[in-house]
């Protein structure tokens, strides 16, 4: 080996498959890197704090046409109000936890188990005369009541039934005449055109879901799919493209108008006491970027945070990212985020740690340390070489913030680099010559406050001979 390696372009490979093997340009990891708002620089995204601490989990929010957000206590029941300010309160108390939630002509509707409880929306401030009980689920699913507004009408799953509430909030409990055959129970809903999808589940031991699509108005379902996976968690928000996460693997699939097929898998470490999953209201859409939280289902199969999967424009392909880490970065405690929405441009995150609850809002006051690493670089075992120089090129680097190296030699861990910054080239050089024989980089992207550095290139240059 004697030319260089020069690394660039990272939002043309996004994470890679494994810290072996990815596409070009691709990292073994990125977190809390934008790599789409501008196509060949890496500069680290706004880091996420923590704005409230609930006392219950947070499964769903809505973000209201009053411009509150009202979030709900999955076991208790509270419901809490942010107001434009980013203050919360306690507005009020549904009979039993709250499953899911939305906003549909005029009111707030809220699923707990066994019944779907409305507020009007002008009501929903200070939370004056709600009606729990409005109606009664049939099947009362004790895990799931998805819920989804197409055609002008709103449908939400009830175990093996769609339930509606039309325009002229008229209540159905079968709008569908011929339900779901047992064992499948409706986990989450989505749609394709003016069709709606149905992802299903049965439960966490049956590695066996369908996918269904039903077109709303005729007596069953127009196809379904089978799929040997543990149920359809969620369906990514995506502008024409259907993308449903399915399984405890981080397995996520295109859906083709007919089938399922392999898209993407998170990378991670899973078996039979590691998996992974997302819940149902754990998508948003960030100016047509499609995000998605991974969750610890049991023990750890991949890393927990806010992920991406999309490009800057259709003439990239769609790579995957980690955007977030959550606000208390890194824990070996089994973490789990709930929900997400969007407000205008902040990002808010609903989570549980451990025995701990907390709603994480994006920081616009700070940036979040971006961290990138490559691929393992192998130029041959047989044959050691020594690296002269390691340059990371840069585009900003401004007062107080630092770009950081690190090598990684022979898989013994990361050590840092010493380093010099040459603000003439724009580059910081560390310089060491040692015998290796596979090694990656990685990169730390300091910021101060709101101020970060930008990374353009990674320079690998090796000892030149003769």
């Amino acid at each position: 080996m004697t030319d260089p390696i020069i690394l660039k372009n990272f939002n043309l490979g996004g994470v890679a498959d494994s810290k072996w093997l990815g596409a070009e340009g691709s990292m073994a990891r990125m977190v809390n890197c934008d790599i789409h708002s501008t196509p060949g620089i890496v500069k680290p995204n706004q880091a996420l704090k923590q704005e409230f601490t609930p006392d219950d989990f947070i499964k769903t929010i809505v973000v209201s046409s009053d411009e509150n957000v009202y979030a709900f206590g999955s076991n208790n029941g509270k419901v809490w109000k942010r107001d434009s300010s980013g203050t919360w309160t306690h507005v009020g108390t549904v009979g039993d936890g709250v499953m899911n939630s939305i906003e549909y002509n005029g009111y707030i509707y809220y699923a707990t188990q066994n019944n779907l409880g409305r507020i009007e929306v002008s009501n929903a401030s200070s939370w004056t005369s709600p009606n729990d009980n409005w109606q009664t689920f049939t099947e009362q699913d004790p895990k799931f009541h998805p819920m989804k507004v197409l055609n002008l009408i709103l449908w939400i799953g009830d175990g093996r039934r769609i339930a509606s509430v039309d325009e002229n909030h008229t209540w159905s409990d079968s709008a569908l005449y011929k339900g779901l055959q047992d064992p499948y129970r409706i986990k989450s809903l989505g749609k394709i055109g003016t069709a709606l999808l149905i992802g299903t589940y049965v439960d966490d031991y049956i590695h066996d879901t369908k996918i269904f699509q039903w077109n709303t108005f005729s007596k069953t379902f127009s196809s379904y799919d089978d799929i040997p996976e543990v149920g359809i968690n969620a369906f990514l928000q995506t502008d024409n493209v259907i993308l449903a996460s399915a399984g405890v693997a981080g397995n996520i699939y295109f859906y083709n108008g007919q089938d399922l097929e392999d898209y993407k898998k998170i990378p991670g470490e899973y078996s039979i006491d590691k998996k992974s999953t997302i819940f149902p209201n754990a998508v948003a859409n960030r100016q047509g970027l499609p995000l998605f939280a991974i969750s610890d289902q049991e023990g750890r199969g991949a890393e927990v945070g806010v992920y991406s999967l999309g490009s800057h424009n259709r003439n990239y392909d769609h790579v995957l990212n980690l955007e977030h880490k959550l606000s208390f970065g890194d824990t070996e405690e089994k973490v789990e985020i709930g929900a997400m929405e969007l407000i205008g441009g902040t990002l808010i995150v609903s989570w549980k740690k451990g025995n701990q609850y907390g709603i994480d809002v994006t920081d616009w006051e700070n940036k979040a340390t971006g961290v990138l690493e490559t691929r393992v670089i192998n130029p041959g075992r047989m044959e050691l070489i020594n690296i002269q120089r390691i340059i990371a090129a840069y585009v900003e680097l401004p007062e107080n913030t630092e770009i950081k190296l690190y090598r990684n030699v022979n898989y013994e861990g990361f050590q840092e680099y010493d380093t010099i910054v040459d603000t003439i080239r724009k580059i910081i050089d560390a310089s060491l010559s040692e015998p290796i024989g596979v090694f990656q980089i990685k990169v730390e992207l300091i910021p101060d406050g709101d101020n970060a550095p930008t990374l353009e290139e990674l320079i690998i240059e090796p000892v030149q001979h003769g």
